[in-house]
């Protein structure tokens, strides 16, 4: 292919009595056509990208003429830089928009965070009409990744730097779908106020013993659990050690602490139980708070890698990770904990494809079986449900509240005498006199995971983004 001299646009377009200052798309058009004839050479193509060298690509096909055509019909009065037009890809997301592949820096986010909490050391702040607008705030990186994964979903290619731009910011993207799952969760909930719950004589916390109640699990059966289900309820154990994990058709594997350690058994082929340690559950000597961290250098992100790497990597499925503050061995403040914690699984989800979750704990009653200090503890955890929730919005990590129980509503941000379940629910006692709990506690479970991963499966982003030919390496795990 004959070369041609390349013609150095910038230097043509920086003088303002060639352009008249501010150029626009239109009138760039119009000069790149004069280039063009000028020259008498074709203009090439570059994986996608118009060159102005009149070079052409080495290995790609060489087109004869460029037209306008191929560019987007911009409004002519709006000023384009001349690199926008050179970086120019037919069909990719990012033309003429933002490109920065590197994410929102960390310490914007930490002095967003403290702004809000008085440096860690306040809820009562976190709960104004300000913090909570936080919950709907979707940035343009956001929207953005939502464009990319739609083409791979309609298995349309995507040039590298769209998956460079959805590799940094998939954590977002993923926070986003979560957050519309948990608003179509929110739909099928009903409202019951407290005091027809009374008089139906349904309680979360079966206090008294009963002739019939199942000698299993210490609570009365109703038509909703069988004695044959009740007696193999807590099948579903962690996995130790995980490599000697059984096979089936996983849907997603859940890491639990406390409230998830056991599973319902009606999960026991489905949702792949990675238990942790009460040891494990630590987060470390502490960083730096406004710097990124490395999730081996903590206890509980090296735990959560060590499971990664032995079975979600081959089966490459969403993890759902409990973070129950009541776990940690540390004596640190709930802000600190929550921080740490999602800290170490923004880390984490970098390398990482699939979405990973953050599923807050349910309330456990405390020993003295007092309903008002029961209900009194779910008003703390559905204030530190928003305060999760606005802290992961923030820090591009997904969290999602399993509303087993009965939820406090809130109007104003008070809290109101009226009570939200599941529709699906049974009014049956989710806690035994010993604080244990029930077969309809993990009924309830069991169709909140299913729940979840439902809405959450097709947006799990695949393993690979691009199409590559055989034998090169994974960019991620």
């Amino acid at each position: 292919m004959t070369q041609t001299p390349a013609v150095d646009c910038e230097s043509i377009l920086a003088d303002p009595a060639e352009t008249g200052g501010a150029l626009d798309l239109r009138g760039y058009l119009d000069l790149l056509e004069k280039l063009v004839e000028e020259i008498s050479a074709p203009v090439g193509f570059e994986t996608g990208i118009v060159t102005l060298d009149g070079t052409g690509a080495e290995d790609g096909p060489v087109a004869a003429d460029v037209t306008p055509e191929i560019l987007p019909d911009f409004d002519s009065s709006e000023a384009v830089n001349v690199n926008e037009l050179n970086d120019y890809i037919p069909g990719d997301a990012l033309n003429f928009r933002c490109k920065d592949d590197i994410g929102i820096p960390f310490a914007e986010i930490y002095k967003k965070i403290a702004q809000l909490t008085n440096n860690l050391t306040s809820e009562i702040a976190m709960q104004t009409v300000e913090s909570i607008s936080h919950l709907k705030r979707v940035t343009e990186e956001v929207k953005l990744t939502l464009e990319v994964a739609c083409k791979i979903r309609q298995n349309k290619g995507i040039s590298e730097r769209e998956w460079m731009f959805l590799n940094v910011n998939r954590g977002g993207f993923y926070g986003f779908n979560v957050d519309d799952a948990a608003r179509l969760n929110a739909n099928t909930l009903k409202s019951v106020r407290s005091e027809d719950l009374v008089m139906d004589g349904f309680t979360e916390i079966q206090k008294q013993s009963k002739n019939t109640d199942c000698t299993g699990c210490g609570t009365e059966h109703g038509a909703w659990i069988s004695q044959a289900a009740c007696s193999i309820r807590n099948l579903n154990g962690p996995v130790v050690p995980a490599p000697q994990y059984r096979a089936g058709h996983w849907r997603a594997a859940v890491i639990g602490v406390l409230s998830y350690l056991t599973l319902p058994w009606q999960s026991d082929r489905e949702f792949l139980n990675l238990g942790l340690d009460r040891s494990e559950y630590r987060l470390g000597s502490a960083s730096n708070l406004a710097d990124e961290i490395e999730p081996r250098s903590t206890p509980l992100g090296q735990a959560i890698l060590t499971r990664i790497h032995e079975v979600c990597k081959a089966i490459h499925v969403p993890i759902l990770i409990e973070f129950n503050f009541s776990a940690f061995t540390e004596d640190i403040s709930y802000l600190e904990a929550l921080f740490g914690f999602l800290k170490v699984i923004r880390s984490i989800q970098k390398q990482y494809i699939p979405p990973i979750i953050v599923i807050l704990s349910t309330t456990v009653p405390p020993r003295s079986n007092s309903q008002t200090g029961y209900q009194k503890a779910k008003r703390l955890a559905a204030q530190r449900s928003n305060i999760a929730r606005i802290f992961g919005n923030l820090m591009e990590v997904p969290v999602y509240e399993m509303i087993l129980q009965s939820r406090p509503s809130t109007k104003d941000l008070e809290f109101i005498d009226s009570l939200w379940l599941q529709s699906d629910m049974g009014f049956e006692s989710l806690f035994n006199a010993n604080c244990q709990a029930t077969p309809q506690f993990y009924l309830r479970l069991d169709l909140a995971l299913r729940r979840l991963i439902t809405l959450i499966h097709p947006t799990v982003l695949p393993k690979f983004y691009l199409n590559r030919t055989e034998g090169e390496e994974d960019w991620d795990l």
